[in-house]
């Protein structure tokens, strides 16, 4: 039997700093209910058990009661923690390490997010990992 040339397989993540996808546009949060605002659409198969550090960023729009929450979701459920802002203007930088365990092609990664009273922020959802990719040889 001769040479058979390897067949590539999916790409497992590791967590890193290195961004795999991103969604950076500011956009306003400005309701009090669970919203979808920021999605990113998985276009590559990856490893079972892949790991990334999913990120985002929040920000209240004024000083004082006003909280802006965030969390993860995959397909429309909820797959990371909960965060959320402090009493200041600062940008909260929300980051957590999840395993991707069975995704496909075509799943969702999004943000939503929920203010309280007043308007804030959200931006730069981010997948940071570092692949790798696998080879069979029969």
């Amino acid at each position: 039997m001769g040479y058979v040339p390897p067949v590539k397989g999916p790409i497992t993540y590791t967590p890193s700093t290195a961004i795999v996808a991103n969604s950076a546009a500011q956009v306003i949060v400005n309701t009090s209910a669970w919203i979808k605002y920021k999605e990113i659409i998985l276009t590559q198969y990856i490893g079972p058990n892949s790991k990334f550090e999913f990120y985002f960023e929040i920000q209240q729009a004024g000083i004082g009661a006003n909280l802006i929450l965030g969390k993860t979701y995959r397909n429309g459920v909820a797959i990371g923690s909960q965060f959320q802002t402090d009493a200041t203007l600062n940008v909260i930088k929300c980051t957590e390490t999840l395993t991707a365990t069975n995704w496909v092609i075509g799943d969702l990664v999004q943000l939503y997010c929920w203010a309280n009273a007043a308007a804030g922020y959200c931006k730069n959802l981010q997948l940071h990992g570092l692949g790798s990719e696998w080879e069979v040889v029969t």
